[in-house]
């Protein structure tokens, strides 16, 4: 097996074992527990690092074991994903699975298990359909390195690194069967149909054993690697560095040497017979330099069928399939189905990026480092560019600051490296030389160390800043990583999905950023999350980022911490603990709205079919049961077509275990999807994806509708420049509520019965107004209709939370003290906002209340001229679309400015009401659309403010889905 990525420095765990062997259930009595704290781990839906091994499940089900700490179950007909086993894991290498065995019964895995928080190592034991851990079978001398079960599932042979050697267990009887004694690692095993066990050691030997444990025969192979049993079991194929090896299973006698083709290179490894016994099969690190392949021999005879392309990297596990298919994992980390033409039938490409390793222009940076181009692939054909400041990642070359390849070092050990730890990329500036390797980042001035750092995957490549303040690491997880030069301290992680391009950076404080909204793929708040460790002999947890949505998406603190500023406090740990987790929907009752025709409904899961139900009325009834899993049981969140919906609940029961509500659901025309789920008694965190359940209701109302039936557009404006605090009177804020009211209003739109248009403007716009406005809107909106809310005048985001100021904005609190210094004045300006300001969370009330299936809010609020204010608008873009399920297009800026004496807007309106206009009419067809509008208006604005003031403006979009609807027409447009 390849070499555990674990310096020599760090723990040997390996050091000795009990006396017995524990199935699972308990422990031994000097163990400890595994890590409490939270665990970071990167969720792009595939693995992260190489697949050691792949096993097949009874019933058409892929089970894959990585070195990312997982195992993973995939439906072989298709490719989709079934599941993730995720067992107890620790620092570095603890919980690398290097091996998987599947029967009927159980799933089995193991690698460097255990050994970190117990005297010995272990395998862990799972349903045959991964829904749960069974426990684990400890006390195993060192880390495992192969597995295989009986046909019948009653035994499980282990195989073991260095002189662990054989353990034979019979899970019936709950102990030993046989085990052999000390040797070198045990890379295969693999049984017969009649219960012979055949193992591989690194040693060169290939043996038999009978089930009683009698070594029936052995043989001698070079550099063998794997073997298998033929079905009939007359023959055992050994592969290994010079190629396929076929014993004869009883007299482990030479039958066939088979070797590769001429024009190729590379040890067929791995041997596998299929599963009619008509074709063997051979692959590994064979290949002609493009691709590599898997190689297939008739029997009998042996008579070489072909080579079929199967991977893009060495292939590590192969799985023959009936049909001549077969199933390859390789270390890039993919899998696939092919059939003997060598075409993908189904399977999963890797989705992190794939660095080179020790390019020198792997990375190209800019001064600063925030804008950074890297490829996605190891070829360097898809390379892109990341823009902290912007907010973007694009294909290289785009627009941004310059980036230019590091400088470049000797690649050679300054001082005394690791054994086993190799230097992939260096880079100097004349004062510091930093090395990248497969375990550190390492930083020396001159030939003196200066300060090392664990990496969490070996390094690909690394670059110093221009400006002396970074180091910037491609790893091998795919992740960019910051550092700070003076210290090694990590500031900023990114990831980015080398399928669909989501991105998320975050904060070594578990705060986060990540992709806008775009068209065409989620946003990038899944792709990373927490393990949380529950017992030694219990499944982990995952908690993902999305489920902290309220607490931890703050882009201005992840801005804060590249900035060199704290970056706020660490509050995962205590959020996000085993005994406190999030409760989950377990059932729903589903009813029309009159509480006819209910159903049952159980949860159904990420990527399941949803119940469907028809009603006739436009209402339904969703009855919820919410279990507490300890955190408590806080508010129920309700979805309809991604909106949230604050309707009312009724409590039907509530005991300390459970809750059950009721709720009233208006309901769109068409399909309604409905998710229900539930945050914990904070507040802070939601229910997972996979413990919420999701039901569609479809309304079908008459198929003539009256003319009063089609929908209304609703118009809110705000606008407040008169401020009863002369210093924070605005030029702009209430002409432009106007203008925006006037230009909704006047164009003709026939696609509504009739706009709805609303202005409060200055000495209007109080709190108490505001407030009035939002809930007869709310009263008067119908789930098919839509709704724009534009608010201008001062807003600011403090302590993460949006607060939009009133008219009376300042009159109740004391005004910052003469001579005050600009952060006395800030607390101040803060508390002004919090005492006098509307706040996110009744803004999110009011805003829930509105039935109206469509809208969108505009924001045009500023204070400071800061530009750190545009990071704090994305903040609380991204937590009002999040309490909201609402777009939300906010200017994004410090201080609007105006474009000219001639108007009288700020940027943003000023191509707000061009767009409204007729120019954002993008595809010609007469009207302009939100989507169009909102594009429009984010191109124009940072073009004309960066040509016409060199000032950045770059209003931004959030959300997690738009829907599309008119919102003016085009004049003269037919």
């Amino acid at each position: 097996m390849s070499a555990p990525r674990v310096p020599s420095t760090s723990p040997a765990r390996m050091r000795g074992a009990l006396a017995a062997l524990l199935l699972a259930w308990t422990a031994p009595a000097l163990a400890a527990e595994p890590p409490s704290a939270p665990i970071l781990r990167l969720e792009p839906g595939t693995h992260t690092a190489m697949i050691n091994r792949a096993a097949l499940v009874p019933g058409g089900t892929l089970v894959t074991a990585s070195d990312d700490k997982t195992a993973r179950l995939w439906r072989v007909a298709d490719g989709m994903p079934m599941g993730v086993l995720r067992p107890p894991i620790g620092d570095e290498d603890e919980g690398a699975l290097y091996a998987v065995a599947a029967s009927s019964r159980n799933i089995a895995v193991g690698g460097r298990t255990c050994g970190s928080w117990e005297a010995a190592f272990c395998v862990y034991l799972f349903t045959a359909d991964g829904a749960r851990m069974l426990g684990k079978l400890g006390n195993l001398k060192a880390p495992v390195t192969a597995l295989a079960f009986s046909a019948d599932g009653r035994y499980l042979a282990v195989g073991q690194q260095g002189n662990g050697g054989l353990r034979v267990l019979d899970l019936d009887a709950k102990g030993i069967a046989f085990e052999t004694g000390a040797g070198d690692t045990v890379s295969w095993l693999d049984y017969a149909a009649d219960g012979r066990l055949a193992a591989v050691s690194a040693d060169g030997s290939v043996q038999v054993f009978e089930a009683g444990g009698r070594v029936l025969g052995s043989a001698r192979v070079t550099k063998p690697w794997s073997t298998a049993f033929s079905p009939n079991g007359r023959l055992l194929a050994v592969g290994g560095a010079a190629g396929v090896t076929v014993l004869d299973a009883g007299t482990l006698g030479r039958v066939a040497e088979l070797t590769g083709d001429a024009g190729k290179a590379g040890p067929l490894s791995l041997a596998a017979w299929s599963p009619d016994g008509a074709t063997l099969y051979g692959a590994g690190g064979y290949g002609d330099g493009r691709a590599w392949h898997v190689r297939s021999w008739a029997v009998p005879g042996f008579a070489v069928l072909g080579d079929v392309p199967a991977a893009i990297r060495t292939i590590t596990a192969l799985v023959p399939l009936p049909e001549r298919k077969v199933a390859v994992t390789s270390t890039a980390p993919g899998w696939a189905v092919i059939d003997a033409s060598g075409r993908p039938l189904a399977g999963q490409v890797p989705r992190t990026a794939q660095f080179p390793k020790g390019r020198g222009d792997t990375l190209r940076l800019s001064a600063d480092g925030q804008a950074v181009e890297f490829p996605l692939d190891a070829d360097g054909g898809q390379r892109v560019r990341f823009d902290l400041q912007r907010r973007t990642l694009a294909d290289a070359g785009g627009r941004g600051p310059a980036v230019s390849a590091p400088r470049g070092a000797r690649a050679e050990a300054i001082g005394t490296l690791d054994r086993n730890e190799g230097i992939a990329s260096a880079d100097g500036d004349g004062e510091v030389t930093v090395l990248g390797t497969d375990f550190y980042l390492r930083a020396y001035k001159g030939r003196f160390p200066a300060w090392k750092t664990v990496l969490p995957a070996a390094a690909r490549a690394v670059a110093l800043t221009a400006d002396k303040a970074k180091v910037v690491a491609a790893l091998g997880d795919g992740t960019i990583r910051w550092y700070r030069r003076d210290s090694g301290a990590e500031v900023l992680a990114l990831f980015v999905h080398a399928g669909d391009r989501r991105w998320i950076a975050w904060t070594p404080q578990g705060y986060f950023d990540h992709a806008p909204l775009s068209e065409t793929a989620a946003t990038g708040a899944s792709l990373i999350g927490y393990h949380v460790n529950r017992a030694r002999n219990r499944e982990g947890e995952f908690v993902a980022v999305e489920q902290l949505y309220t607490g931890f998406a703050r882009r201005d603190l992840v801005v804060q911490s590249f900035a060199g500023g704290k970056g706020g406090e660490s509050g995962i740990g205590q959020v996000v603990t085993a005994a406190a987790l999030p409760p989950k929907v377990d059932g729903v009752e589903l009813c029309g709205g009159g509480g006819q025709g209910c159903r049952a409904v159980t949860r159904s899961g990420p990527g399941a079919a949803a119940s469907v139900m028809s009603v006739a009325d436009g209402k339904a009834q969703v009855q919820a049961r919410l279990l507490d899993r300890g955190a408590g049981i806080g508010k129920a969140r309700i979805t309809r077509n991604g909106v949230v919906v604050n309707t009312a609940a009724t409590t039907v029961s509530d005991t300390k275990a459970e809750r059950v509500e009721r709720y009233a659901v208006d309901l769109e025309p068409g399909d309604n999807r409905i998710v229900v789920s539930a945050f914990d008694r904070q507040g802070a965190v939601e229910a997972k994806a996979e413990d919420r359940v999701e039901v569609v209701v479809r309304f079908e109302p008459p198929k003539t509708l009256p003319a009063q039936g089609r929908p209304t557009l609703y118009v809110l404006a705000v606008g407040v420049s008169e401020y009863k605090l002369k210093p924070f009177v605005l030029d702009n804020a209430a002409i432009d509520a106007r203008a925006v009211t006037q230009a909704i209003s006047t164009s003709k739109l026939d696609t509504y019965e009739k706009v709805v248009a609303v202005s409060l403007i200055d000495g209007q716009a109080t709190r108490e107004s505001i407030t009035a406005e939002l809930r007869t809107l709310g009263d008067r909106a119908r789930p098919e209709d839509a709704f724009v809310l534009f608010m201008a005048g001062h807003g600011q985001s403090v302590g993460g939370r949006y607060f939009f100021a009133p008219v009376e904005f300042g009159t109740h609190s004391a005004p910052p003290p003469k001579g005050a210094s600009a952060a006395e004045q800030q607390k101040v300006v803060d508390r002004m906002f919090a005492e006098d300001g509307l706040s996110q969370e009744t803004l999110s009330d009011l805003l829930a209340r509105i039935r109206a299936g469509k809208g969108i809010v505009l924001l045009d609020t500023c204070y400071s001229a800061s530009l750190r204010v545009k990071d704090a608008d994305v903040t609380t873009g991204t937590q009002l679309n999040y309490a909201l399920g609402r777009p939300i297009l906010a200017a994004a800026v410090g201080q609007a400015i105006d474009g000219s004496e001639s108007v009288k807007h700020g940027y943003f309106t000023r191509f707000l009401l061009e767009g409204l206009q007729g120019r954002a009419d993008q595809n010609g067809n007469g009207r302009v659309d939100v989507m169009e509008l909102a594009s429009f208006v984010m191109e124009e604005v940072e073009k004309a403010a960066k040509d016409e003031y060199d000032f950045e403006q770059q209003p931004t979009l959030t959300g997690t889905a738009i829907r599309r609807f008119d919102i003016a027409t085009v004049k003269g447009a037919k």
